[in-house]
């Protein structure tokens, strides 16, 4: 229902923070040395890499900032591998693919955006429902009405009971079938 398309997309957005936040560290003799670190994707494991901050935190007699350099250059790294490789996953996931559903016309739309290169593969699954049988009629739309439906429905969602009165259920009936 789009959530995948969702997280790919703060994915991005994550990852271009993460970026312009290691550009920052860039001077640091430290940069390049944790760096080489998440080169090999298939050495990237949470032993190797703790295992290799422990190994550049103890080589040198670090001053306390130069730790902590290291620790956010860590931690940075980390973060960037974690958005690199949801967004291989979902691109290899989208490249491989036979087909892709989707549930709108927006989110086709955006699919083809995100991954131009699998738009072929794109299948819109029509609505679950006749339009024709549930439909409302716009003049008999009571904003306040609406409103007041929805809170009570989410309130029961919360509750387990969600508790409309005669007149409500009876109002609802203007709103078409």
């Amino acid at each position: 229902h789009g959530t995948d398309l969702i997280g790919y997309e703060k994915s991005i957005n994550y990852l271009n923070e993460v970026n312009k936040k290691l550009e920052n560290y860039k001077a640091s003799k430290y940069y390049n040395k944790v760096a080489s670190v998440f080169e090999n994707w298939s050495n990237v494991t949470s032993s190797n890499v703790e295992k290799a901050k422990q190994e550049i935190l103890s080589k040198d007699c670090l001053s306390e900032d130069e730790k902590q350099t290291v620790e956010n250059l860590f931690k940075l790294y980390e973060e960037q591998y974690k958005y690199k490789y949801y967004m291989k996953e979902t691109e290899d996931s989208a490249r491989n693919s036979e087909q892709i559903i989707v549930i709108s016309d927006a989110q086709r739309d955006k699919f083809v955006k995100l991954f131009p290169y699998a738009k072929d593969k794109v299948v819109l699954a029509e609505n679950g429902f006749d339009e024709r049988v549930y439909n409302y009629n716009d003049k008999n739309i009571n904003k306040n009405f609406i409103n007041k439906i929805n809170q009570k429905v989410e309130a029961g969602i919360e509750s387990g009971d969600i508790n409309l009165g005669e007149n409500e259920l009876a109002n609802l009936s203007k709103f078409g079938n």
